[in-house]
C-alpha cells in the first residue's frame, strides 16, 4: 500500500469496524478510527510528519509506541482556518485554487493520466482538487459508469463496505497528495442519504475518516446537500424531502467534526436549485463548519448577480469563516461560460474577500471519455482531455500566481478607491482591493457590461481616488496570456486622484479586454 509521506499504517488486534483507538503524539492526545482491510485485519493510520514520540492505545489495554527522529514533509499542506483565510500548519496563508474532478476515484481516468493531469495543474498554479468518495453525482448507485476496479465503495444494495474499492481509491488520493495538491473530499452526493439511509451513511463517513484523516485533506460532508433524486423534484412533498436531507446532513456534519481526531477543515457543498447558494443555506448552520462553500449556478453571465450576492452575504455573516465559491459556471458548460467569464469570477470573488476560488470545466469534472456518453452529457460533449486544455484553467493559474506575488492574505476590498466600481446596481464593473500601500484593481472586459449605443462606454474614464500626494506608478497586467507589463508614473496632488490614461476612445486600459491594474507609491 502506497501512502503519502508522513502517514504510517499500523496493524492492530481484532476490533469491530470503525472502532476508535487513542493516539498520543507530539501534538497531544486524539481519537483515531480504525478500519478493516481486505485481508480482514484491523488497521489504523497515523500522521507522523512531526518528530517525537508516538503511542497508540487500544481497548484491550495494550499499546504500540515508536519514535520519529525528524520532521517529514507530509506531501501537502495541513490546513486550518484563521479568520477569513485558510493557513497551513506553520500559519502561512494558503491560497485556494481548486480544479473540480468529482469522478477522480473511478475508472474513467487511469492512474497514469491522473498523475500527468495533477502535474499539469500544479505547474499552472492550482493547489486543490475537489473529488467524491465514490457516491457520485449524476449516476445511480452501482452504475458501472462510476466503477473503480469494477466496484463501488459498498457491496451491492449497500450490504457492506468493500475494502477493495477503498484500497484502489486511496492509491489515487496518494497520487494527488504526492504531486502537491490538497484533496477536498466530498463524502457522497446528497441523494445517497436516501438510498443508503442515515446509519450506512455514517458508516461510510467513518470509513472515510479512518482511512484518510491522516492525509492532508479538506472534508466536504455532502455534495449538493438537500438535493433528492432528480425524479423526485416534481413530488408534491418536495420541500419536506429537501428539509429532511438538509437536517440529516447537518447531523452527519456534527459527527464528522467530532470523530476526526485531526480536525481537518470541514465544509458542505450546497445546491442552488433551492436557493441554497451556501453551506449555511444547505444545512441551516455554520456551527460545525470551518469553511463556507458556495455553489451559484451555471447560467453564464446570468449567474453573476447570485454569485456575488451570496458571497457578500456570507462575508458579512457573524460566523466569520472563510468563503470560497466551490462551483460556478464550469468553462464550456452548455456552450457558455468562456474563459473571459472565468477570469471575471476569479477576480471579482477574490478582490471582494474570498479565500480563493474553484474552477471547473465541462467534461473534466466527470472525466468524460470519447467512447461513451458519460455522466453530465446533457451539459456538453467535450471529452475530459479537451476540457482539461481549455484556456481558463491556465489563465486562472497565472492569476493566482500573480496574486501570490503580493501579500494577498492582507487584501482589503476597496471599491471606493475607484471612480467607477461594481455595486448592487451593476456587478460587472471594476473591483479593487488594498494590499499594503498598493491597490490592485480588476477591470472587466467591456463585452460583459450592459451596452450603451452598441457597446458599453462605462470604462472610458477610470480614476483612482484617495491616494496620498506624491509619485505613483501604474502597471497594467494582462490576465489572458504572457505579456510584459505596461505602465507609467504620475504625480498625485492634494486631491488624491490619479486618472488612467485612455488607451483607446472607449477604454482607460490598454484594450477593451480585461486588465489588472496595480497602483503603487514610489519611494
Amino acid at each position: 500500500m502506497s501512502l503519502p509521506r508522513g502517514v504510517r499504517e499500523l496493524l492492530l488486534p481484532e476490533l469491530p469496524p470503525g472502532a476508535a483507538v487513542t493516539l498520543t503524539d507530539p501534538g497531544g492526545v486524539r481519537p483515531l478510527l480504525t478500519f478493516i482491510g481486505a485481508d480482514g485485519r484491523t488497521r489504523v493510520r497515523v500522521r507522523t510528519h512531526r518528530a517525537g514520540d508516538y503511542s497508540v492505545a487500544v481497548p484491550d489495554g495494550s499499546a504500540i509506541g515508536w519514535r520519529v527522529e525528524q520532521n517529514e514533509h507530509p506531501g501537502g499542506p495541513l490546513l486550518r482556518r484563521s479568520g477569513r483565510r485558510l493557513v497551513d500548519e506553520e500559519g502561512i496563508p494558503f491560497f485556494w485554487l481548486a480544479d473540480t474532478w468529482w469522478f477522480t476515484l473511478c475508472d474513467r481516468v487511469s492512474t497514469d493520466e491522473l498523475r500527468e493531469l495533477a502535474r499539469l495543474r500544479v505547474r499552472q498554479g492550482f493547489t486543490v482538487v475537489q473529488v467524491v468518495a465514490g457516491l457520485l453525482p449524476e449516476v445511480d448507485a452501482f452504475d458501472e459508469l462510476g466503477d473503480l476496479g469494477g466496484r463501488w465503495p459498498w457491496t451491492p444494495e449497500f450490504g457492506d463496505i468493500d475494502p477493495r474499492w477503498w484500497d484502489d481509491a486511496e492509491q489515487r488520493l496518494a497520487i494527488i497528495v504526492e504531486e502537491g495538491l490538497t484533496p477536498a473530499v466530498v463524502g457522497g452526493w446528497s441523494y445517497y442519504l436516501l438510498d443508503a439511509g442515515p446509519e450506512r451513511m455514517r458508516r461510510h463517513w467513518r470509513e472515510v475518516l479512518a482511512r484518510w484523516a491522516a492525509f492532508p485533506v479538506v472534508w466536504c460532508v455532502a455534495g449538493e446537500a438537500g438535493l433528492p433524486h432528480y425524479h423526485q423534484l416534481d413530488e408534491p412533498r418536495l420541500d419536506d424531502v429537501v428539509a429532511g436531507l438538509s437536517a440529516g446532513w447537518r447531523e452527519i456534519a456534527a459527527e464528522v467534526r467530532t470523530l476526526d481526531g485531526y480536525r481537518s477543515v470541514v465544509t458542505v457543498h450546497p445546491c442552488p436549485a433551492f436557493a441554497h447558494f451556501s453551506s449555511t443555506d444547505a444545512i441551516g448552520s455554520a456551527d460545525d463548519l470551518d469553511l463556507i462553500w458556495l455553489q451559484t449556478g451555471h447560467a453564464d453571465r446570468s449567474s453573476i448577480d447570485d454569485s456575488l450576492i451570496a458571497l457578500d452575504r456570507e462575508l458579512a455573516a457573524p460566523h466569520g469563516l472563510p468563503v470560497i465559491n466551490s462551483e460556478v459556471c464550469y468553462e464550456g458548460i452548455a456552450a457558455g461560460s468562456s474563459a473571459t467569464l472565468q477570469r471575471f469570477l476569479f477576480f471579482s470573488h477574490v478582490l471582494s474577500g474570498a479565500a480563493g476560488h474553484s474552477y471547473g470545466a465541462q467534461g473534466l469534472w466527470a472525466f468524460r471519455r470519447s467512447e461513451d456518453p458519460g455522466p453530465g452529457i446533457m451539459w456538453g460533449d467535450a471529452t475530459w482531455q479537451e476540457a482539461a486544455a481549455l484556456p481558463g484553467s491556465a489563465q486562472l493559474g497565472r492569476c493566482a500566481t500573480f496574486l501570490r506575488s503580493f501579500d494577498w492574505a492582507a487584501l482589503v476590498p476597496a471599491p471606493d478607491a475607484l471612480s467607477v466600481h461594481a455595486s448592487d446596481r451593476c456587478r460587472v464593473l471594476p473591483y479593487a482591493a488594498r494590499v499594503g500601500d498598493a491597490l490592485i484593481a480588476y477591470v472587466p472586459a467591456v463585452s460583459l457590461l450592459p451596452a450603451d449605443r452598441g457597446i458599453s462606454r462605462a470604462l472610458r474614464d477610470l480614476t483612482f481616488t484617495g491616494l496620498r500626494p506624491g509619485r505613483w506608478r501604474v502597471d497594467y497586467w494582462n490576465p489572458r496570456h504572457e505579456d510584459a507589463q505596461r505602465g507609467f508614473e504620475s504625480d498625485v496632488g492634494d486631491d488624491g486622484r490619479l486618472p488612467l490614461h485612455a488607451a483607446t476612445r472607449q477604454s482607460a486600459v490598454p484594450s477593451m479586454e480585461d486588465w489588472v491594474v496595480v497602483v503603487s507609491p514610489i519611494g
